[in-house]
């Protein structure tokens, strides 16, 4: 099995204070929970949490 390259998407990137970043989030099985936006807006007030 060849080995993952995934390491190689972050070359070049850096983070800055202030700035928007996109988060991708995939769910069990793909199960599209985001459908509704109240599921996504949960989600995204979760993150903000956990960060703070």
């Amino acid at each position: 099995m060849p080995k993952a390259q995934s390491h190689l998407l972050r070359r070049g990137r850096c983070s800055k204070p202030g700035r928007l970043y996109l988060l991708t989030t995939t769910t069990h099985q793909r199960k599209p929970l985001f459908h509704d936006f109240e599921h996504a807006r949960l989600v995204v007030r979760r993150r903000i949490i956990c960060t703070s």
